[in-house]
């Protein structure tokens, strides 16, 4: 038998990046999560609160490779920062991510879909990143490659949100764009 998924995820990603805050979900008790608040309760037949003092009312090891993890917002940047400037795929691989398929994607603010990238054009040039999704919670990491620098933001809910995760993370980027330029 082979080696298991979290245990390559652990020697060939977590820690040669560093990544010491970023930890699987496979189970429902997870250390140091916060707790989270869901509106799709009729949905997934769960309570509004999925969890609390770090164990989850459901178990999240249905992620496994679709996400699967518990991530601080800077391990998410982190993460974003490596993985788009080369650090562990071929740059033909990363070619393949950052470039936007040739038909139109249904995903939110007018993003463009890669192998596995959100591609997005803006003021700032083309940027890279994905967003995450678990009942209770919510994740956006982004990439700029013109200014070498990643940001993340993370939702204990996922409802009630005014605005897109990608215009409130617009917000804190646009201020370290303004800091980088002056």
């Amino acid at each position: 038998m082979g080696t298991g998924y979290y245990d390559l995820l652990k020697e060939r990603i977590l820690e040669p990046l560093s990544l010491a805050n970023t930890i699987p979900a496979d189970r429902r008790e997870l250390p140091g999560l916060s707790s989270g608040y869901t509106g799709y309760t009729g949905q997934f037949g769960i309570p509004e609160k999925v969890s609390e003092d770090g164990i989850m009312v459901f178990n999240p090891q249905m992620e496994w490779t679709g996400g699967g993890l518990v991530v601080t917002t800077a391990d998410l940047a982190i993460w974003a920062k490596r993985l788009y400037e080369g650090e562990l795929f071929t740059e033909e691989t990363l070619r393949m991510m950052t470039t936007p398929v040739p038909f139109r994607a249904a995903l939110p603010d007018q993003a463009k879909y890669g192998m596995g990238t959100f591609v997005w054009e803006g003021e700032n040039g083309t940027s890279y990143g994905h967003s995450g999704f678990m009942p209770g919670y919510m994740a956006l990491m982004e990439y700029l490659p013109v200014y070498g620098f990643s940001i993340a933001i993370q939702f204990n809910t996922d409802h009630g949100i005014k605005k897109s995760l990608y215009e409130y993370l617009d917000t804190f980027k646009e201020k370290v764009v303004k800091y980088l330029e002056e």
